[in-house]
């Protein structure tokens, strides 16, 4: 396998509802994703003749996904109680009528997010996603999208592989999880328990984050 990698910037909003400390509070980041996609072998005809894909190309990807939904903009979860304080034109699917519910259900189901582009509310450009929107969740979330989008458009040839989310410069998250963890390790647990820990998780197909105090 080969690959490609390509960075973007933007900059977004979000809180951590059940956090104990600060990421409680609605606050700002600029972050950084950087998206590896890659290829079995190099594409062999046209423009993109000896690359994974086209940089590009994958920056279209990036901006589409991305850039798109959240750049300048909040990420809040669908179960975030401030959603409707902040975003008070949401307050209508609370209220709305059983078939309005269920199409808002449906296309939670279908895309798995709902995306107010700017102007649609009040406070400006909102992405809901149905879940706490940390940078674990970021980095799956934005990789399953951006994957779809490539194998789409390269008919199955070229595929995402990594992606990192910075939140600042020291803090990240990757999905899937670069680091291998030996799973016959066992946790010496000796001071209180003799216990050993069963690590059964494939790590090549979890998160990984990495934090800084500084």
């Amino acid at each position: 396998m080969i690959t490609a990698t390509r960075i973007i910037g933007v900059d977004a909003a979000h809180r951590v509802p059940n956090h104990g400390s600060k990421c409680r509070s609605l606050h700002g980041h600029r972050y950084t994703f950087e998206a590896t996609a890659g290829a079995e072998q190099l594409q062999t005809a046209g423009e993109a003749e000896g690359m994974v894909i086209d940089f590009g190309v994958l920056k279209e990807a990036m901006m589409f996904i991305i850039d798109r939904l959240i750049d300048h903009g909040m990420i809040m979860w669908k179960d975030d109680p401030l959603l409707r304080e902040v975003y008070p034109e949401t307050t209508q699917f609370a209220r709305s009528a059983p078939e309005d519910k269920a199409l808002v259900a449906i296309m939670m189901e279908r895309d798995g997010y709902m995306f107010f582009a700017q102007g649609l509310c009040s406070a400006g450009k909102l992405l809901i996603v149905p879940f706490i929107p940390t940078a674990e969740n970021l980095a799956k979330f934005f990789f399953t999208l951006l994957n779809t989008w490539l194998t789409n458009r390269s008919n199955g040839s070229v595929f995402m592989v990594n992606l990192k989310v910075y939140e600042t410069p020291n803090c990240f998250s990757e999905y899937p999880s670069s680091y291998k963890r030996d799973k016959t390790q066992v946790c010496d647990c000796t001071a209180k328990s003799t216990a050993q820990v069963d690590i059964t998780g494939d790590s090549s197909t979890s998160t990984h984050i990495y934090r800084s105090q500084d």
